[in-house]
């Protein structure tokens, strides 16, 4: 029986999911890793619903370009058919039908301070940019595009709790980075939003949020500290579109924090911005044990580091190019959840909007079971055998919580999306699973 087992998980993951290899390439192709053969840009168009922007496995943090924030296309904050880019935030979600998140967003600029993102007819009209496709490069972890109009190159990277910026601004008198709380899907209905400009190197905030297919089903809150490695000369917060310099502090719905520089050409300022579900510090402790330091390099070899090391637990040899880049692409996709969602301390915001904690575990969110049950889950029983017990800890937790196993929950809500009850069967074959297979697998596959 073990045995037609095992012979079941290799055809099953042959079959469903993209695999990855290691190949010496020969003649005019240098060689090349799996991570190499990841294509993050697969899936932003069509019907596609991916983003192409930094993540880490299972991470908290997803930061991302948005393109537009409404209609089924756009339930990732990107689509490939679009010319210009409102900005840069930190949570998205890969592949789902409805749309959320988009929290926080960040946008550079140069020339006049704009507060409001604009149209993707006129781009002009606000903050938004024109971009190329040609100006844009994705890989695993790392994200670059030069906004047109203002002709900054943006750099993204991120850590499993943090999103790290890097803009390389061109010699201007007026340059700004706009923080907007009040962007997100428009099927997430902004509640609350908080804004602290701590210091001219410090902005903290809090956005709370219903959202999810029109339904108000998820009930979101999520902190954030974003530090800066360049003082700004001024500041300010636009309250309903309307900017006052020098604000500091305070609370309502539109909130969106400016900073003002005037910069040299070729010089960079980075950001790197903490989240969490639980509070300021929380986001902040999240921040400092990252990314201690401003070596952003150094974060995006990281970044690599990990997601190499993810994806190279099962390789293929002797597999055509085009194979190879489906494979290690979809595999890189199944990666990206469920999301991280305790801080480094173990903290977390339950179900019941308390706080809870975790020892020596991860508590996870974003489960789309209908979706996931019967292929992702059981792959990730066998290439990931350290998250399982987490996940079905998080299952166990919201029960606890909330008096029912998960059925699509986002962010510490359930959205109730779909039928059936998928957590059964996902707590009952990874039990089983995890006791058959051992780590890590290689195997070669001949097309």
């Amino acid at each position: 029986m073990i045995k037609g087992c095992k012979i079941f998980v290799v055809i099953f993951l042959i079959s469903v999911c993209a695999l990855t290899c290691r190949q010496s390439e020969t003649g005019k192709n240098a060689y090349k890793t799996a991570y190499d053969y990841v294509d993050p840009m697969i899936g932003t168009g069509g019907h596609g619903h991916t983003f192409p922007g930094a993540a880490r496995p299972f991470g908290m943090v997803q930061l991302s370009p948005d393109t537009y924030t409404k209609g089924w296309d756009w339930a990732s904050g990107y689509h490939y058919s679009d010319s210009s880019i409102m900005g840069f935030s930190h949570t998205h979600l890969s592949g789902t039908g409805p749309g959320d998140l988009m929290d926080v967003l960040i946008m550079p600029t140069t020339g006049k301070l704009k507060v409001i993102p604009g149209s993707r007819e006129n781009p002009d009209e606000g903050y938004r940019s024109r971009f190329r496709h040609s100006d844009e490069h994705a890989n695993p972890g790392y994200y670059s595009v030069k906004l047109k109009d203002y002709s900054i190159l943006v750099e993204l990277t991120s850590t499993t709790h943090a999103g790290f910026h890097r803009y390389t601004f061109p010699e201007a008198k007026e340059a700004h980075i706009v923080i907007d709380l009040f962007h997100g899907f428009v099927t997430d209905h902004v509640t609350e939003t908080s804004l602290t400009i701590v210091s001219n190197t410090l902005i903290t905030g809090c956005r709370k949020s219903k959202g999810w297919d029109n339904k108000n089903f998820t009930d979101q809150q999520i902190y954030f500290a974003a530090e800066f490695s360049k003082p700004f000369t001024s500041s300010g917060i636009a309250v309903d579109d309307i900017p006052y310099e020098e604000m500091t502090d305070t609370t309502g719905k539109n909130l969106k924090a400016f900073v003002n520089y005037s910069t040299g050409d070729g010089e960079q300022i980075l950001i790197k911005i903490g989240i969490s579900s639980v509070d300021i510090n929380g986001a902040l402790n999240n921040l400092h044990h990252e990314i201690p330091n401003w070596d952003f390099d150094k974060i995006r070899m990281e970044a690599k580091a990990e997601w190499t090391r993810q994806l190279e637990k099962v390789m293929i040899e002797d597999t055509p190019e085009k194979i190879k880049t489906i494979f290690y692409t979809a595999l890189y996709h199944s990666m990206i959840a469920p999301y991280t969602f305790s801080d480094v301390d173990g903290r977390y915001r339950g179900f019941d909007k308390q706080i809870h904690k975790e020892e020596g575990i991860t508590n996870y969110t974003v489960f789309s079971l209908w979706d996931t049950f019967r292929a992702t889950n059981p792959l990730n029983t066998i290439l990931q055998a350290d998250l399982v017990p987490g996940i079905i800890q998080s299952m166990l937790n919201q029960y606890r919580e909330y008096g029912l196993l998960p059925v699509w929950p986002l962010w510490g809500s359930e959205t109730n999306c779909m039928i059936g009850y998928h957590s059964m069967p996902i707590g009952f074959s990874s039990i089983q699973l995890i006791k058959i297979n051992t780590f890590p697998i290689k195997f070669m596959i001949i097309f």
